[in-house]
């Protein structure tokens, strides 16, 4: 009977290794550190002795905790380099607004169109390089685009209804998407690697 159990004891904590092994593998579902918390957990559970069913609950506690941990990191990691992305374009302050609002109405006054690098050779934000691409602009023009078309209904006497402002959002975003993929599509038969949001 001893033996029997023995027996029955290593096969399960093979198992139990096995498993934590392919969770916690580089690409496993519950990444690096997952497999070995499994895997304290399932040799807690084989030496806890009467005490199986808190040996279980705390094997499942644990995996829970660490599938739990491993999915916030990857989310911080994801909206972190999103948002650090998002920064760049709209790092701008009022002297870079006022000159790149010159340079939209008066682009023949404009002399230098090279951008500027830092000392570690990437592009300088907008408000540090005038020709830098930024998102603040057309987002704001976007916004008036909307707010002037409503005004212009109704001193017409034709807002009817908020509604109009979505219909009018909605056809403008489409617009803008548009003209988006007709410029990348002519930078890319042009064999120019440009962003999507330059």
């Amino acid at each position: 009977l001893s033996s029997g159990v023995a027996a029955a004891s290593g096969s399960l904590w093979g198992g139990l290794t096995g498993l934590g092994s392919q969770l916690g593998g580089g690409g496993g579902v519950l990444g690096n550190g997952a497999g070995l918390a499994l895997a304290s957990a399932g040799m807690a559970a084989l030496g806890g002795g009467g005490g199986g069913a808190s040996s279980v609950e705390t094997l499942a506690k644990n995996a829970a905790m660490a599938y739990v941990g491993q999915a916030e990191g990857h989310l911080n990691a994801y909206t972190g380099s999103t948002l650090a992305m998002l920064r760049y374009y709209f790092a701008v302050n009022q002297v870079y607004v006022r000159r790149k609002l010159q340079v939209v109405f008066f682009p023949f006054k404009h002399r230098e169109w090279e951008r500027r690098l830092g000392e570690d050779g990437q592009p300088l934000p907008p408000k540090a390089d005038i020709n830098a691409p930024d998102l603040y602009l057309p987002l704001m023009a976007y916004v008036t685009y909307i707010l002037a078309y409503g005004f212009a209904l109704g001193t017409e006497g034709r807002f009817t209804s908020p509604d109009v402002l979505g219909l009018a959002g909605s056809s403008g975003m489409a617009i803008v998407f548009l003209e988006t993929a007709i410029i990348k599509l002519g930078f890319y038969l042009h064999g120019a690697a440009v962003p999507i949001l330059d």
